[in-house]
């Protein structure tokens, strides 16, 4: 259990092959009162996989969202 990340859900399941675009919201949230994080995701096919914002920080005490979304077939 990270002191200046935590991330919500823990886990993410989402299927590649269905019919719709399958979202999830991913919460980033800094407890720490001193520093900031950095973040980054990195996707192994960002024709099927979009993440919004896929990088950034987060401040301290504060919260990002970002946003996963996984296109159809």
């Amino acid at each position: 259990r990270s002191k200046y990340l935590r991330v919500e859900p823990k886990v993410i399941r989402l299927r590649a092959h269905q019919r719709v675009v399958q979202r999830v919201e991913v919460v980033l949230t800094n407890p720490s009162a001193e520093r900031a994080v950095a973040f980054k995701f990195k996707m192994r096919n960002p024709k099927k996989c979009s993440v919004r914002p896929p990088a950034g920080v987060v401040h301290p005490a504060s919260t990002q969202v970002v946003d996963i979304s996984v296109m159809p077939d």
